[in-house]
């Protein structure tokens, strides 16, 4: 009896082990590889590269799920030298212990890479100067050592080709080497001829900035079209390269040209047959097709996608909202005619509808509404009838005619002349440039300052006729910041009638702190002076604290002091802040991005994973940048570390 109790003791254990092990290795496989690597379980990385790589598995887009992987090892908490630093010390410990690791060797040498652009800060090459240069071709030089031992270990893997494509186009003894490229390309696509990453790789080098053309993009993504296996995602290269023109400002009716939206919309529809599950690819597909005037096709993916807007795609959620709701809200006879919704301002305006405009505009001013960021909306409609689309200089000058006759039509409207004056703001602008002082023109000095005193001319009237509406005093505040004859007094004085008008509305206190920067003569203490004063003294209900947080990040992003959000009084300061916009604006899922990344930055990993929670899948570009960051910060806090 006593032996076949012990015997069964003995079972009991040893199953007990083995589900031990069992579920810590699964728990190790659902890691993040950073993880595991901080943890030095190269073993476990090895094991689970080598099951990836074997399997060729591909996600839902198209992509190689093996290059996926290797960002998450290359990965660190934000492109500034000091977190790539250690990043690199990770991965340097692998490659010391394992030095015929071909893992080791293609993560180290991709992680250089990135360093290597870390000292050129994407410039160009001329103007980066001597010590940034030296630095970029030093890094440049021990990516391709790396990634040449990682593929004379392993010819397999498609990394390293893929890699070795960007490193023969800037390596600085093979500078823009086509040839040395396209053996790279045909090593990669040999290897994985589906690999979606191959044929993006070559196409980037193909444009115009790095001596091609876009001739020649389209020539190859069409060879690809026709060659690449039928079951891949390559034919998106096209899709890519007609994008490509578009974002050039070439053609702003691009996409309407019948030829190129026949071809892109074959591609789409063969695109969305071989990858039914995209949703990147239906975003892409509704964009494309409400540009290019086809709104049946915009309906029916903008109805495929639901809510569920791609981060890569939209501008932000509002833009995804804007454009969904005019292609779902048109009419079937509307589609066909291909015609705005008759409720569009900018529709309205050209049909000098004017009367209907100022109705929906005072309808908004009423309703005093907020955005999910605290800022009035009444802001945003404003901006939609002044400022085009299209922000080239005819288009801009069309517009202002527009708004100049709805002023002619009805001088004493204060939403005409507030429109107009916004307009003239921007216009101004343009004429300007956005680049440093020393680098405008005389003849761009002159028409600015022309065209400012315009603006101000028509916003001025536009605060006589209603002193209750925000936006004229909003844009004067940046009139009374750049204009020639600039006074403090003059610049507190429209602030303050801002406030009268709105003391709730966030963009007020957003325009004034813009204008204390230190690039406007201002400096990060006076930043923080009113950043405080304004959260004691903005209503409950206002965006204001926002600002406080804001103005710690840009110290911390300046100085590059990683230990920053770790001071006592700092992380106090901003954890208060927070807290106070969190149960202010609940749905707003920037601020709950912001509170968790800088919660992490803190070693405040109890409230950095509380607000994870809460996020759940919403991650925020403005943010994280990509999804890859995002689970990086959201792992590292799961163990208690900071990236």
């Amino acid at each position: 009896m006593y032996k076949r109790v012990l015997f069964l003791v003995v079972i009991l254990l040893s199953v007990m082990v083995i589900l031990g092990c069992s579920q810590e290795n699964s728990a190790d496989n659902n890691k993040y590889l950073q993880i595991l690597l901080v943890e030095k379980k190269y073993e476990k990385i090895e094991n689970i590269l080598k099951k990836v790589l074997l399997g060729r598995e591909k996600d839902k887009d198209g992509r190689s799920v093996i290059h996926d992987r290797f960002i998450e090892l290359t990965m660190s908490s934000s492109y500034e030298a000091k977190d790539l630093d250690k990043c690199i010390n990770r991965l340097l410990e692998w490659v010391k212990k394992y030095p015929n690791s071909h893992f080791a060797n293609a993560s180290l040498g991709q992680a250089y890479i990135e360093y290597a652009w870390n000292a050129r800060t994407n410039a160009v090459y001329s103007a980066i100067g001597k010590e940034r240069a030296e630095l970029f071709e030093k890094r440049i030089r021990l990516a391709k050592d790396y990634l040449m031992k990682a593929y004379e270990l392993d010819p397999t893997d498609p990394v390293v080709p893929i890699e070795m494509i960007t490193v023969s186009k800037v390596h600085p003894d093979s500078y823009q080497d086509s040839e040395e490229m396209e053996g790279w390309y045909r090593k990669a696509i040999a290897i994985d001829p589906g690999d979606l990453l191959a044929y993006r790789s070559k196409l980037n080098f193909l444009q115009p900035r790095w001596g091609g053309s876009f001739k020649k993009e389209l020539v190859f993504a069409r060879q690809v079209l026709h060659s690449a296996p039928k079951d891949s995602m390559a034919p998106w290269i096209l899709i890519k390269a007609h994008w490509h023109i578009y974002e050039a400002n070439i053609k702003k009716n691009y996409f309407k040209r019948p030829a190129v939206w026949s071809e892109m919309k074959d591609t789409f529809i063969e695109l969305e047959k071989r990858f039914p599950a995209s949703n990147k690819l239906q975003n892409w597909f509704a964009r494309t097709a409400y540009l290019a005037g086809d709104y049946n096709t915009a309906r029916t993916e903008f109805s495929k996608i639901g809510r569920n807007w791609h981060q890569e795609v939209w501008k932000d959620q509002q833009d995804f909202e804007n454009n969904r709701n005019i292609i779902l809200a048109t009419s079937a006879s509307d589609i066909a005619a291909q015609a705005q919704p008759s409720n569009d301002l900018k529709t309205l305006l050209h049909q000098g509808h004017y009367q209907e405009i100022e109705q929906a505009l005072y309808s908004q001013l009423k309703k005093k509404e907020l955005d999910s960021e605290g800022r009035r909306v009444i802001h945003a409609k404003i901006y939609e009838i002044s400022v085009p689309d299209e922000r080239d200089a005819s288009a801009m000058q069309n517009n202002i005619g527009l708004l100049e006759n709805w002023v002619k039509t009805r001088p004493d409207s204060h939403f005409a002349n507030t429109a107009l004056g916004t307009a003239y703001i921007y216009y101004a602008w343009k004429a300007r440039g956005e680049g440093w002082a020393s680098s405008v023109t005389t003849d761009g000095w002159r028409l600015f300052r022309e065209r400012i005193e315009l603006a101000a001319q028509y916003l001025e009237k536009a605060y006589a006729l209603d002193a209750t509406d925000p936006d004229a005093p909003y844009h004067m505040i940046t009139v009374a910041a750049v204009r020639a004859n600039r006074t403090q007094s003059e610049f507190e004085k429209w602030f303050k009638r801002g406030i009268e008008a709105d003391p709730v509305d966030y963009s007020l206190y957003e325009k004034k702190h813009q204008y204390l920067d230190p690039k406007w003569g201002g400096s990060y203490q006076m930043q923080l002076a009113f950043s405080r004063e304004i959260r004691r003294t903005a209503p409950s209900t206002s965006m204001a604290p926002y600002l406080l947080t804001c103005t710690h990040w840009e110290i911390f992003k300046t100085n590059e002091d990683s230990g920053y959000f770790t001071r006592e009084s700092i992380w106090k300061e901003m954890k208060e802040a927070y807290t106070e916009l969190t149960t202010r604006f609940p749905e707003s899922t920037l601020i709950r991005n912001w509170f968790a990344r800088t919660a992490c930055l803190a070693g405040d990993y109890e409230t950095a994973n509380t607000q994870f929670a809460q996020i759940g899948n919403s991650w925020s570009k403005e943010v994280w940048k990509d999804k890859y960051k995002f689970e990086f910060y959201k792992q590292f806090a799961l163990i208690g570390e900071t990236p």
